[in-house]
């Protein structure tokens, strides 16, 4: 049995997943029944490649060996459910533990962050502090925080952002001043969010500066795009994303003439871009794709 578990796990941690769920399936075509172990390597199997098709035979087996009172093993199934988008099987999935602790709390307010589920995420979080006791740290905020940001809700974030200190003491962290800018920044709140950073009690770093040139290219305020640029390039100047977010917000507006010098500039660093890369499932299957890849001709 340990034989069989070291495969699976090594396959697991060198992203492997086919192989993982190949050699599970020989595992119990010899005799051998999963155990934790096993089920924990085939989790984390899934965790950059999570299938349909595989969670849900994994959840069915997990039940079937016992391990459903496994918190850990049933908060990773959790969130597995939560990158594929099926929220309401992570739903399912939390309220069978029978004693959710907080990493299972948190995990499925992640999962509404994850997908812009603002409104949710706010009725999970009142109702599992109030009803259930749970006490919030800075994990639970970050999630809480982000889940407004893609949804948009101002009044919502900026009064977490304040009780989150002055009732539940949890000092803000750089995380969540990211949060914040990110969210006035969607909402064209671009002075807001200016202002924001520049009373940070932080050094601003590159998530925060991006989530501004980000909204500034959305919004074509060039002004402070090219400031929240410049920040961005003093911090990492070998970073070739960040001289194609300011050309892309120039291009925007419409200003070719400073979209291609900032170009220029780039090819003079001999700075360039990863090809983009993208995933589908097809046949229970992850198929890959890579910009000017042929292995897939149809």
């Amino acid at each position: 049995m340990v034989s069989w578990n070291s495969i699976v796990a090594v396959c697991a941690i060198n992203g492997m997943p086919d192989e993982a769920f190949n050699c599970f399936d020989m595992m119990r075509v010899n005799g051998f029944f999963p155990d934790e172990a096993t089920m924990v390597s085939l989790l984390q199997a899934c965790e950059n490649f999570p299938l349909g098709r595989s969670v849900e035979a994994l959840h069915g087996v997990i039940f079937t060996c016992g391990l459903d009172g496994n918190v850990t093993i049933v908060t990773t199934l959790l969130n597995l459910y939560s990158k594929l988008g099926r929220l309401n099987d992570s739903g399912k999935v939390f309220l069978e533990i029978s004693k959710p602790d907080k990493v299972a709390w948190t995990a499925m307010l992640a999962g509404y962050a994850m997908h812009g589920r603002g409104k949710e995420a706010i009725e999970f979080f009142e109702r599992v502090v109030k009803e259930e006791g749970m006490e919030p740290d800075h994990v639970t905020f970050t999630h809480l925080l982000s889940a407004c940001s893609h949804s948009g809700l101002v009044m919502e974030g900026k009064y977490y952002f304040k009780i989150m200190s002055d009732v539940y003491k949890v000092q803000p962290r750089l995380d969540h001043y990211s949060c914040m800018a990110d969210l006035l920044g969607r909402c064209g709140l671009l002075d807001d969010a200016h202002e924001l950073i520049k009373n940070m009690p932080f050094e601003p770093n590159s998530g925060v500066w991006g989530a501004l040139l980000g909204a500034c290219r959305v919004h074509r305020n060039i002004d402070l795009g090219k400031e929240a640029a410049e920040n961005l390039i003093a911090l990492d100047p070998s970073d070739p994303r960040n001289y194609i977010m300011l050309s892309n917000m120039y291009s925007a507006a419409g200003l070719w003439s400073d979209a291609s010098k900032v170009r220029t500039l780039m090819k003079a660093k001999v700075l360039t871009r990863n090809p983009g890369c993208s995933f589908i499932e097809h046949g229970n299957k992850i198929h890959r794709f890579v910009v000017d890849d042929y292995t897939h001709p149809d």
